[in-house]
């Protein structure tokens, strides 16, 4: 749920984004944290996904705008970003499922199941039947992926056609699962509305590129609404359809913080940027964090273990992101750019040793 290669260090320049990444990942750890400790009270965290969704779509147009992509290229800087650490956190929880199923009651290890997670092919948990990878918070990926693949396929064709193409995409796969009432975790997932969140980054990510933003003024409007439509749907306990209660809000929320940023400018939070880097281990890792201190502390008082288990989850994200993460996405972007490199002709290589 993160950024392209090359151009990644670029986009960290935009505080803003950095800030929504921290901001979401850190609302679904309290969404998750609030079902262990106080039932559905911190529900709306779950709509971190949404604000992810929205900066994926942002953060991939402005990537294959700033420089030229080939859909090789994007896919394997996609699959370099995301796959290790995804793959490292399922393996290790098939492991420890395998080795301690005590700890994991919920956990049913099947072999398909399992590899169909680490492709990222929507399937059914063999415990409840749900849409759910073995990694549950994975299910977000499953979309990513797919939302990848397109957008790879799309620059196949000129730029000027891009938009078009992926607006038509996008816009028919969500039509499409209107009338869809089957129950193929294929279509269910590829044709579920929130498609368009990512399809309302990229017009944002379009707006910036062609410094189309409107004013400052207009950017806080938009920020400060979406706040309020999340509140809103906080207390009603509204959910459904996604896409217009936590969608619109999300979409609101990081269009208004990166037009603030581009007409005015933004502070600096070395905190805040630091856990906006780290928001993909934070997001991967925090469900197993969160279930070893609800069973560590059962006898805690609820309002503490809501209190702690953010912080907690939060630091544990930060150091598997220094110490886990970031070695492994950059040891295999060393080893993809050797690959990369155009070998010299044997017979060079012979002269150059001969001489």
């Amino acid at each position: 749920m993160q950024n392209g290669a090359g151009c990644e260090a670029e986009l960290k320049q935009l505080y803003s984004i950095q800030y929504a990444r921290a901001l979401a990942a850190l609302a679904v750890v309290l969404a998750h944290t609030g079902a262990y400790g106080s039932g559905n009270a911190f529900h709306i965290g779950s709509a971190g996904v949404d604000i992810f969704f929205v900066i994926s779509g942002f953060v991939m147009w402005t990537t294959t705008a700033s420089r030229a992509q080939t859909p090789a290229g994007f896919i394997t800087n996609r699959i370099v970003r995301i796959v290790p650490m995804y793959w490292l956190v399922t393996l290790s929880l098939v492991i420890a499922a395998v080795c301690v199923p005590a700890l994991f009651p919920r956990l049913k290890i099947d072999l398909g199941h399992v590899v169909a997670s680490l492709l990222f092919v929507p399937s059914r948990s063999p415990f409840n039947g749900e849409l759910w990878p073995v990694l549950v918070q994975g299910w977000t990926l499953n979309y990513e992926m797919f939302f990848y693949a397109v957008f790879a396929l799309v620059l196949f064709m000129p730029r000027r056609l891009r938009l078009i193409a992926l607006s038509m995409a996008f816009c028919g796969l969500a039509l499409s699962g209107v009338f869809y009432a089957g129950s193929n975790p294929l279509l269910l997932v590829y044709t579920d509305s929130v498609m368009l969140e990512f399809l309302a980054g990229i017009f944002l990510g379009v707006a910036h590129e062609r410094n189309l933003l409107p004013s400052w003024r207009l950017g806080w409007s938009l920020f400060l609404a979406g706040i309020a439509l999340f509140l809103t749907a906080a207390f009603t306990g509204a959910t459904s359809p996604r896409i217009v209660v936590w969608g619109i809000p999300a979409v609101c929320l990081v269009s208004g913080l990166v037009i603030v940023e581009v007409r005015r400018g933004m502070w600096f939070s070395r905190v805040a940027a630091t856990l906006g880097d780290a928001s993909y281990s934070i997001y991967l890792t925090h469900g197993l964090v969160i279930s070893a201190l609800a069973k560590a502390a059962a006898t805690l008082n609820p309002v503490f273990f809501v209190a702690i288990c953010p912080v907690v989850a939060a630091a544990a994200g930060v150091l598997s992101w220094k110490y886990l993460e970031r070695p492994l996405t950059d040891g295999m972007r060393r080893h993809v750019s050797r690959l990369r490199q155009p070998k010299a002709p044997a017979a060079l290589q012979a002269g150059g040793m001969a001489r």
